[in-house]
């Protein structure tokens, strides 16, 4: 069903799709399975709150329930892997709760990432982050990040996004005049 309505959901967003990019037609998450349930509110066909949690507020509480399909899943490390990708221009992950999971796998290490944003608003599932021990670790991530050269940045009241810095003792250097 995702497949079939990926003309559909791309002719309705206002969006210059000529860049260079791909389009991979499968769940991307933490679990390791070669397949997945999604979730899809039922009567849209291309929802953007589509999760892999049935829980998730926007799908158990929609008025007309949801529909759920199985669909390829990959882990975003084998998805890197398979198109040969080092280094990643721009990585914006925003999966209704799975944010966390696939962020928490990345090899970041094996990948350069120069720029990320991600949704942190359900870093602990779709209840949030006001778990002490979810905030921890997300304050942790953050940290991780900062130590690896990234200048973070609230993009939205949901969102964060970490640049690197490539040259950070030119920028940041305090003992130049």
């Amino acid at each position: 069903k995702c497949k079939e309505n990926l003309e559909k959901f791309l002719k309705k967003v206002n969006v210059d799709w000529k860049f260079r990019s791909e389009f991979i037609n499968c769940a991307v998450s933490n679990i390791n399975s070669p397949t997945v349930k999604l979730h899809i509110p039922t009567g849209n066909d291309y929802s953007n709150h589509s999760s892999l949690d049935e829980s998730f507020p926007t799908i158990a509480e929609h008025k007309k329930g949801f529909d759920s399909v199985e669909v390829q899943n990959f882990s975003i490390n084998s998805i890197f892997d398979e198109f040969n990708l080092k280094r990643i221009d721009y990585l914006f992950i925003d999966v209704e709760g799975a944010d966390r999971g696939i962020i928490e796998n990345l090899n970041w290490d094996k990948y350069k990432i120069l720029n990320v944003k991600f949704e942190f608003a359900h870093w602990g599932g779709w209840q949030g982050y006001n778990d002490p021990e979810k905030l921890a670790s997300l304050q942790n991530f953050l940290y991780l990040l900062i130590l690896n050269g990234y200048k973070i940045y609230r993009s939205s009241t949901t969102d964060f996004s970490a640049s690197k810095i490539l040259n950070w003792v030119e920028n940041y250097n305090d003992d130049k005049e």
